[in-house]
């Protein structure tokens, strides 16, 4: 990978976990492992109480942050490049968010934007049950294309966006096209099973454009494109292997797809029909790597190989 960069977009989020007893869920009125989003004003009000106040620890978090810092640990070479986009606030969040990236050499980014920077409190009840409560915030402001540093994409090998990018209008689609002009290789992370049910035209808008090269989703996500496309009327119901319809299906719209399967690492499948798999990387790295970093693998062991 000599010479590489890679520039990726997405929501930076703080990570605010908090150990709490069972009956704070009760008296907040939550479901045990629920997700919703709330306002600033609300968040405010849950990071009050007193056993949140007592445990809580931040940390930076978001889907495509937490890529790049784990292609930036992989890396490792001091010829790759992973520089990070996304808004943040003008607080002493912003500031996490920054050296939160420079901790692990991912050049940030960022734009500012009077709103609070984004974060999601995760509550730990005793059984070891989370539940979220995300404020987008200033993450959310982050809707014209237009808005991207003059210049961030040039040379780029490899521009990507997670999936909560298709939630910010013409956002996802907009830096997709820039990466195109760019002569970029653009590649897109599916990023839940709820994104793929909410923003699937989207999805299938931007793939049938000819927009991404390359796809990255994991088994749950996979098994939702799979319903989606049949309810769409799509040939891919008839196939007998669920998840080879899937990889046939997301390869006949883009150069590469790619499905995570955790531990056993990922499967490809490439427009021509070609099939391959790649290992995970073995136990003895999992201490250097951020958390929920299988995208960050596969797309680095997928650019070592193209």
């Amino acid at each position: 990978m000599v010479g590489t960069k890679v520039v990726l977009f997405g929501d930076p989020i703080v990570d605010i976990v908090a150990h709490v007893p069972a009956s704070v869920l009760d008296d907040i009125g939550a479901e045990p492992g629920g997700c919703s989003l709330v306002s600033s004003e609300e968040l405010e009000g849950l990071l009050s109480i007193p056993s949140v106040q007592a445990t809580a620890r931040r940390a930076l978090g978001g889907s495509a942050a937490n890529v790049a810092k784990t292609l930036a640990v992989l890396s490792g070479d001091g010829d790759t490049s992973v520089c990070f986009c996304g808004m943040v606030g003008e607080d002493a969040e912003a500031q996490l968010v920054s050296s939160g990236l420079k901790e692990y050499d991912v050049l940030p980014a960022l734009l500012s934007t009077p709103q609070p920077t984004a974060a999601c409190l995760c509550l730990v009840t005793p059984d070891g049950q989370r539940t979220m409560r995300t404020c987008l915030a200033a993450a959310a402001q982050l809707q014209d294309p237009a808005l991207v540093p003059g210049g961030l994409l040039e040379g780029a090998r490899l521009v990507h966006c997670e999936g909560y990018c298709l939630y910010r209008g013409g956002f996802a689609e907009g830096v997709l096209r820039a990466a195109q002009r760019a002569g970029a290789l653009a590649s897109l992370d599916l990023a839940s099973l709820e994104l793929v049910r909410g923003a699937w035209p989207a999805i299938l808008r931007i793939l049938e454009a000819g927009l991404v090269d390359i796809v990255f989703c994991n088994e749950q996500e996979a098994a939702v494109v799979y319903k989606m496309a049949q309810l769409g009327g799509d040939t891919v119901a008839d196939h007998s292997d669920p998840l080879q319809a899937v990889l046939a299906f997301l390869s006949g719209r883009c150069r590469l797809a790619v499905v995570s399967l955790g531990e056993d690492g990922c499967v490809m499948r490439a427009r021509s029909g070609d099939v391959a798999a790649l290992t995970a990387l073995r136990a003895s790295l999992a201490g250097l790597l951020p958390e929920h970093g299988s995208t960050g693998r596969c797309a680095l062991d997928v650019l070592n190989e193209r």
